[in-house]
């Protein structure tokens, strides 16, 4: 199989081989400016290699000298697994495709992703190399939609926790490269995330090798202001001790570490040039699918409310589609095996793809 990517843990590195992670054993190492070395850098920068016997002390050394020194810091896994382990074919990942549904019954309002204060009521997943789809739930169908869907695996969940715990399991059987969602960035991805923070449900969990890390940014309505978060308990306190209502979610990163979580909006405005007059899904599933192939129709109903209240299954079967669509969309425009092909050429992260300047500065260097 080929090589689908590098992850890095707190205490590992691993390459991604298919289904496979690989740990590597890397030799830290920095550069520093040295007029005399015959040594170069990608700017003609004449350097010296200094290398470490490990992380800590390569990290104890840039704290170090990082005022006294001109030191150029990389991750040193760039070049090792250029020239070791980067395979002549390009990958053919496995990518899952992802919706979730969520209906606030009490205020009927759309959820907010960090305020989550709506249930999800359920996660849909898609294997795009099986065709397998599998939906997770809280509250029955009837037995003629399931008949109906022959094909779709249903699996009732008593309650949200142990939705997210079979998720997350799912995840792991099936191992994929990539998530990806329709907005996933700023709506599936983020209610996810905080979801699982108000039931306390362990987001490391969301991640194949057991680590997750984030950042999140959110925008004041009233002044403009930005916060940034990397940190659990900074995050935390920010949840506890401002009003919500107050701040918009505006940028969200999730970084479960042996998957990549690709919001398949970014993706296709970053490969469709043409401007579109929406980027609602019902809209460029019909341009590009046509009509018949895209979301359920509930435009009978006033609002999404009435909809789940008074026809359960059709709701379910609105629920089922979402992944469906996603999955025909790539099938027919390509655009993720575009950008895997691109981090393939570039040699980077098909994350780092989705970047501008940094895939040409990790080609330049090999």
């Amino acid at each position: 199989m080929p090589f689908e990517g590098v992850f890095k843990t707190k205490n590992k590195t691993y390459i991604k081989d298919g289904n496979t992670f690989i740990p590597l054993n890397l030799t830290p190492r920095v550069y520093e400016k040295c007029p005399s070395s015959n040594m170069k850098f990608i700017d003609d920068t004449p350097v010296c290699k200094i290398t470490f016997n490990n992380i800590w002390d390569k990290k104890k050394y840039v704290e170090q000298f990082k005022d006294l020194k001109t030191i150029i810091d990389y991750d040193e896994w760039i070049d090792i697994v250029y020239e070791k382990y980067w395979k002549k074919e390009t990958p053919d990942p496995t990518i899952v495709y992802l919706d979730i549904e969520t209906i606030d019954l009490n205020n009927r309002k759309f959820p907010e992703p960090h305020k989550a204060e709506a249930p999800i009521t359920h996660i849909q997943l898609m294997n795009g190399k099986t065709g397998k789809i599998v939906i997770l739930y809280l509250k029955e169908p009837s037995n003629e939609l399931k008949e109906k869907y022959k094909d779709v695996k249903f699996i009732k969940c008593n309650n949200e926790y142990q939705m997210l715990d079979y998720y997350s399991k799912i995840i792991k059987k099936w191992n994929p490269t990539i998530i990806t969602a329709y907005n996933g960035r700023l709506f599936d991805f983020p209610y996810i995330f905080f979801r699982a923070k108000k039931l306390k449900f362990d987001i490391n969990n969301l991640s194949p090798l057991n680590e997750t890390t984030f950042k999140v940014e959110f925008k004041n309505n009233q002044t403009g202001e930005y916060k940034k978060y990397y940190d659990i308990s900074k995050l935390n306190e920010f949840l506890r001790t401002q009003n919500l209502d107050d701040w918009k979610l505006v940028e969200f990163e999730l970084n479960a570490k042996g998957v990549y979580h690709i919001d398949y909006l970014d993706v296709f405005k970053k490969f469709m040039f043409e401007d579109q007059p929406s980027y609602k899904l019902e809209y460029i599933a019909y341009k590009f699918l046509g009509e018949g192939e895209g979301k359920v129709n509930y435009g009978e109903y006033s609002s999404i409310f009435e909809f789940y209240e008074k026809n359960y299954d059709k709701f379910f079967e609105y629920a089922i589609q979402d992944p469906k669509v996603i999955y025909n969309l790539e099938n027919k425009l390509k655009l993720i095996e575009t950008l895997v092909f691109l981090a393939y050429l570039m040699g980077c992260n098909i994350d780092t793809a989705m970047e501008t300047v940094r895939p040409w500065a990790i080609h330049l260097r090999h």
